[in-house]
């Protein structure tokens, strides 16, 4: 049996000193030459990356057999061509706080031979203290016509995952490269991700080290990948990249202080002694429940009771972690996280009565949570599932716009991995698609003899558009400027004249009412015998978002919806209607659109109505969905002919 004998971590200090202040760069012939073959030309070659180029992307990845750390070298070139391209000098290198990053270097080369260093003292640090973490920097003295250099180190203590390694990126990559170095005795699982359709494994090379020891190396090369660019409609930029995942399956050399989570159920013993405080709360919480409002005093306190009370008596902490405090901490502050306040929950929840269960979940905005990897890394958030009249609900305490029926659209991933007393699983999945919400709006409006138009929007708001009016006018309540300029965004030149609310922005469940009343000045130019009167007042279509000739990605909304619109307007008593728009509806796969006229004897009255109930599409529905917004826009341009009445 081999013993492990951990070196001193004095020696591993000394040894990550001198490497940092050494000054030295990995791949330094390419460092120190230069690039004259890439200043030959001027202008990008790839049409779908004009404005800058990744000429290479070199990793190296190393399994330290010693410390069983992963040792990471990067390397980065990119050519940058026009002033738009100077945005991608501006760099953020992620690293995961526990990590430790070192011997950044970066360098701006321009044509003429001239070499600009990075100065280490503008290199800043940011990001959560218990999480992912950023290094960044611009580079000096870029210019349209130039190339940037930058490199560094990662010391990771978590060799149990590797990746995820991007070979693509928002730009055009000519030569990405990744080479793995593990020890012999080290098997890892390996996912690719989006990976091109002539992609195999690479074969291992067996390479002896001292000790009758050995390591096997595995490289990845690509040339020419075509950049994916964030767009309009997307959850998730990186779930599209062509990438590498990678778990550890074997190790028969692990020192036991590095042992790894191989299975979710090892990982889960270390959430629930984590949150033990929560979990098994004891009596702890007997006089705070007893603070909890019943809203139905025959049934008792319900789930709804103890998620509004926490949600609005604990104030939320700006944290976006998922590690806690101690429940004590949080109940003395009478504050806490979005998790902390989540995890309060389910203790009271647990005190009463209740089965309540957390849900950890990657958002849809962090991507998807790799049931095959157990770690932490990707999981952003913790939700409370509770059972009630046989039936589960997720619900997300720690929003303070949110009601008990509605979460946050960003939390409806779709599977989390689930801390329960009772599991049927380790994995919970939800529904990806919630309720729909509804906005309903009444306009009514005179246009008077010298074409003002004076009128008012009566807006009814349901579901996520009513969180959004909550929170809206929970920001601006200091604030009626801000409150003006909101809805003066709808139409030009309009002037709110009053704004108001009548339902309590503490009542989450109920529906939310606004009223505007409104002018604008010369809406119409009576001047002539003919005029055109707009058919857009509170519901619109602006522009269309979906612009692309043609798209490889999914196209994804954040929720369910229905939008309807009633406008009324009356006409000056000399003018009168001579043509309609034609009354349309159009479909699309999961979404509709509606617009009908009607005359009247003093004017018009249209209705304008949206909806849409399919939130996922595949990018075969690009074309279909591209010109249903196309041709939506378009109708909304439609006018109104009207006359001057023969005297």
């Amino acid at each position: 049996m081999k013993t492990f004998i951990a070196p001193s971590l004095l020696v591993l200090f000394f040894i990550e000193l001198l490497i940092s202040c050494s000054g030295s760069s990995f791949n330094s012939d390419i460092w120190d030459k230069h690039p004259s073959e890439n200043f030959k030309r001027t202008q990008s070659p790839f049409p779908d990356s004009p404005d800058a180029v990744v000429i290479f992307d070199r990793e190296e990845i190393k399994v330290d057999p010693v410390y069983h750390d992963l040792l990471h070298k990067r390397y980065v070139r990119i050519q940058i061509f026009s002033e738009a391209g100077k945005e991608h000098a501006n760099i953020e290198i992620p690293y995961w706080y526990s990590d430790k990053i070192y011997d950044i270097r970066a360098q701006t080369i321009l044509p003429d031979g001239r070499k600009i260093q990075l100065d280490p003292a503008d290199i800043f640090d940011k990001g959560v203290e218990t999480g992912w973490r950023y290094k960044t920097f611009a580079l000096p003295g870029v210019a349209a016509n130039c190339i940037i250099d930058y490199q560094y180190r990662v010391r990771d203590t978590n060799a149990n995952f590797i990746g995820p390694k991007y070979f693509q990126s928002q730009l055009f990559t000519e030569y990405s490269k990744l080479v793995l170095s593990i020890p012999d005795e080290y098997t890892y699982n390996i996912a690719a991700l989006n990976a091109p359709a002539d992609y195999i494994d690479p074969e291992g090379k067996l390479h002896a080290l001292t000790h009758n020891e050995y390591e096997k190396i595995y490289t990845w090369e690509y040339n020419n990948l075509h950049p994916i660019k964030d767009v309009e409609h997307l959850y998730n930029l990186p779930d599209q990249l062509f990438s590498l995942h990678m778990q550890m399956a074997v190790s028969s050399h692990l020192p036991i202080e590095k042992s790894f989570s191989e299975q979710w159920s090892k990982l889960i013993e270390i959430l629930v002694d984590h949150y033990d405080s929560y979990l098994d709360p004891g009596n702890r919480l007997n006089d705070l429940l007893a603070e909890v409002p019943i809203s139905d005093s025959a049934s008792g306190v319900s789930p709804k009771d103890i998620y509004q009370f926490v949600r609005d008596n604990f104030d939320r902490e700006h944290y976006s972690g998922i590690i806690t405090e101690e429940l004590s901490d949080v109940l003395k502050e009478r504050a806490g996280t979005k998790v902390e306040k989540n995890f309060l929950t389910i203790s009271l929840l647990r005190v009463a009565g209740f089965e309540a269960d957390p849900v950890f979940i990657s958002r849809r905005s962090n991507g998807i949570l790799n049931v095959g990897s157990p770690t932490l890394e990707k999981i952003d958030h913790a939700l409370v599932r509770v059972k009630e009249n046989d039936q589960y609900t997720l619900i997300d305490a720690g929003n303070d716009y949110a009601s008990f029926d509605y979460m946050p659209a960003d939390n409806y991933s779709g599977i989390g991995l689930i801390l329960s007393s009772n599991p049927d699983s380790i994995f919970y999945q939800f529904p990806v698609r919630p309720k729909a919400s509804r906005e309903d709006i009444l306009t009514t409006a005179t246009i008077d003899d010298d074409g003002n138009l004076i009128g008012s929007f009566a807006v009814r708001a349901t579901g996520f558009f009513a969180a959004e009016m909550r929170e809206f006018y929970s920001l601006t309540a200091e604030d009626s400027a801000k409150r003006s300029a909101h809805f003066a965004r709808l139409m030009p030149e309009i002037l709110v004249d009053s704004i108001s609310h009548n339902t309590s922005l503490t009542d989450h469940d109920k529906a939310m009412t606004t009223t505007v009343h409104f002018q604008i000045p010369g809406f119409l130019d009576l001047s002539g015998d003919l005029c055109y009167v707009p058919t857009t007042y509170y519901g619109r279509f602006e522009a269309n978002d979906l612009t692309a000739e043609k798209r490889e990605l999914p196209v994804q909304f954040d929720f369910p919806f229905h939008v309807r619109e009633t406008v009324t307007i009356n006409l000056p008593a000399n003018w009168e209607i001579i043509e309609l728009p034609k009354n349309v509806s159009l479909k699309g796969p999961g979404i509709g659109f509606q617009k009908l006229f009607m005359s009247q004897t003093n004017g018009f009255q249209l209705l304008w109505s949206s909806q849409l109930v399919k939130l996922q599409h595949p990018n075969s529905n690009y074309p279909v969905l591209k010109n249903y917004f196309t041709e939506a826009v378009a109708i909304d341009q439609n006018k109104i002919v009207v006359r001057r009445k023969n005297p």
